[in-house]
């Protein structure tokens, strides 16, 4: 007897890879290497010091006409265009029919705020931006009376206009300054000293100034002219 078979076709959903480019980054805690075709993977954005995660672009292996993402795992419904659009989301769903997909991590540096403390003098302008992985440009030279500017420091680190920006949050920058040291010369007026010099260091105090001889007069001081 004649009769109707049906067939009924069975499905298994492909498995596709996923590779990663963290360009000088370092993982999320999620970064599965494979996805199963018609389920939502979830991918963590990575890290890097100094930068912010600017998204990720598929470089190879995307299909458009399948691939979406979403802020939600239950969201997972917006195109994803072209190789070149930079997605933030953390869901992603049928980024291609089979085969591989490669993922690229972008990158934003990030920009932080360098207070300058002049340690004793004012500072125009009393703080300058600096960018991770570029290069400080703004950083004044600074004068004081009776002082030689060394430079500034992070901590105990110099740093100087050209090099480069490794901070990665809002620092201060601190003036350091050495007290310059002077030769001042000693004139008897007419009578004798011994040293006929000593070296004195500048808002420190005098310490080693000797009397002088003159036979017939009495010493009354050292001053800085021999009269007046």
């Amino acid at each position: 007897t004649a009769g109707i078979v049906t067939l009924t076709a069975n499905w298994s959903a492909n498995e596709y890879t996923i590779s990663y480019e963290l360009n000088n980054g370092s993982y999320g805690t999620s970064h599965p290497t494979s996805a199963t075709f018609d389920n939502v993977v979830t991918i963590d954005n990575p890290t890097r010091e100094g930068y912010s995660f600017a998204g990720w672009t598929i470089t190879s292996g995307l299909n458009t006409s399948t691939a979406k993402h979403g802020t939600t795992n239950s969201t997972v419904t917006s195109p994803i265009e072209n190789s070149s659009t930079k997605i933030m989301s953390k869901y992603f769903k049928n980024l291609t029919p089979s085969g591989s997909v490669t993922l690229s991590a972008n990158w934003s540096s990030n920009t932080y705020t360098l207070t300058l403390d002049g340690n004793g003098v004012s500072v125009s302008p009393t703080s300058v931006s600096a960018t991770y992985d570029s290069t400080y440009k703004d950083l004044p030279n600074l004068t004081r009376d009776g002082y030689t500017f060394n430079g500034w420091y992070i901590g105990n680190t110099k740093i100087i206009n050209g090099d480069t920006v490794k901070i990665t949050s809002n620092a201060t920058a601190t003036a350091s300054w050495s007290a310059v040291t002077y030769t001042v010369t000693l004139s008897a007026n007419g009578g004798s000293v011994n040293p006929t010099s000593i070296t004195v260091t500048y808002n420190s105090t005098y310490s080693n100034l000797s009397a002088p001889t003159r036979e017939g007069y009495t010493f009354d001081g050292w001053y800085t002219a021999s009269s007046g």
